[in-house]
Order: structure tokens, then sequence, then C-alpha cells
């Protein structure tokens, strides 16, 4: 009895090591966030710390890596979310700039917005959307 628990354990670990936390989520689909028709563009949220320090936020969106891509949009902003609609299966970098004590702290965020076919976790096949967030907050 034992022998065969070890056995599908083993079994179980050697077949989904290989997937990396990220690739084990998409397995789960929230349905009510999947859509039947595929989006040509997505709504991605992004993140800032707006503070007694930090009310005006200065930020750069990139396609691609802020050293080589390309400066999609510029700006500052005044709330701590905003929402862009980019291309699906992209990858976004961002780049807002803030002060703490004195002192100028960059912050630096980078995502693939992936787009992803479907076709048996819900009532009828749909589209899921991951990597829709840049988060550009401060951490402390």
């Amino acid at each position: 009895m034992f022998s065969k628990i070890f056995k599908l354990l083993t079994i179980s670990l050697i077949v989904l090591a290989p997937y990396s936390c990220e690739e084990m989520e998409s397995f789960i689909v929230n349905c009510d966030e999947c859509y039947e028709l595929k989006p040509d563009k997505i709504d991605v949220r992004l993140k800032f710390t707006i503070n007694n320090e930090n009310q005006v936020v200065y930020f750069e969106l990139y396609s691609g890596n802020p050293e080589n891509g390309v400066l999609f949009f510029s700006g500052n902003t005044t709330i701590s979310e905003k929402v862009f609609l980019l291309d699906a299966n992209s990858y976004y970098s961002i780049k807002a700039y803030y002060t703490s004590k004195g002192r100028q702290i960059i912050v630096i965020d980078a995502t693939t917005v992936k787009l992803k076919y479907d076709k048996s976790s819900c009532s009828s096949p749909c589209y899921t959307i991951s990597g829709d967030v840049l988060d550009a907050r401060l951490r402390y």
C-alpha cells in the first residue's frame, strides 16, 4: 500500500515538476474572465504609488524593454491606476519615477500580455488573458 502511494506521488512530481507556478495557474480558468470573442487589444492596468511625497508621478510605457524598446507613451499621473489598451501577445515594460526622502527612485516592471484559447474549461470555448498588470508601485 505504502509502495503504491509512493510511486504515485513520485510519478506526479516527475510530471508536474517542469511547470512553473505561472504555468500551473494557466490550468485554472475563471470562466467569468474568459471571452468568447478574440480580443485584438487588451486592457492593461498600470499601478502607481500616489502619496504626499509623490502626488504626481512621471512614467514611461515601452513596447519592449526600456533600454532598447519603443517608447509607447510618456506622461504624468495623479491617480494610482491607469488603463491602456495594448496589443495581445506582446511584451511591455514601464518605468516610473518617484522621490523618497530626497532621492530619486525608478521603479521598473515588465510583462508579456498573453492571450490563450481554451476549448474545454468553460461551457464554451473562450480566450483567457494573463499578464495584464504592470505594477510600478513603490515597495517599502
